[in-house]
């Protein structure tokens, strides 16, 4: 936050963050495996979340760290901020009121955009957990993808890697002169059965 900050100091553009998590990769993998968009990214002023480490085993538990900053494997203890979410367990209920980050932007004025998985059989709210019945963003890109999943992975020719920067660059563009934040997380670039 130091960085953005400092970045931000005399600027007369709205705050616009975001936020791309790939699964199953580590920031050591990043690296090394897509050194040129790394590279680019700090070109453009990206900032990496040095220091994040896990929170829990599996993408459900990162995830939903990051856009929530609480463990769901605690879900339905009382007093803790999210309340019962996972499936098989009783009083559980769909995540809409849990205190997702988007929520929490959109209150502060922000528009919201971007997507919690590319593929409908690996979302990581919607495994072990209930799901979501409405979208948390503004502009949410996963019904497309859902959509398009019997055409595989091409999409207008592109990979749904491409569509998701596509989307992201469009959605800069349209709201300009506004705060953003878009989270993307995408699973079919890194996942073996993909």
């Amino acid at each position: 936050m130091k960085r953005s900050k400092q970045s931000r100091k005399g600027s007369t553009q709205p705050l616009k963050i975001v936020m791309i998590s790939q699964d199953s990769m580590s920031r050591s993998e990043f690296a090394r495996t897509l050194a040129k968009t790394k590279n680019e990214t700090e070109n453009l002023g990206g900032i990496s979340l040095n220091g994040y480490s896990i929170v829990g085993d599996g993408t459900t538990a990162n995830v939903g760290g990051v856009l929530t900053g609480w463990n769901e494997l605690k879900s339905g203890t009382p007093g803790y901020p999210l309340y019962e979410g996972r499936t098989g367990f009783p009083g559980s209920r769909i995540l809409d009121g849990w205190p997702w980050i988007m929520k929490q932007f959109k209150e502060a004025g922000f528009v919201t955009a971007g997507h919690l998985g590319d593929s409908s059989a690996i979302l990581p709210f919607a495994m072990r957990l209930k799901g979501l019945k409405t979208s948390p963003f503004d502009h949410d890109i996963s019904p497309y993808f859902y959509h398009r999943e019997n055409k595989k992975h091409c999409n207008v020719g592109l990979h749904r890697s491409q569509v998701v920067l596509k989307f992201v660059n469009q959605f800069l563009k349209a709201y300009n002169d506004l705060p953003l934040f878009y989270y993307s997380h995408s699973a079919t670039l890194s996942h073996a059965e993909w």
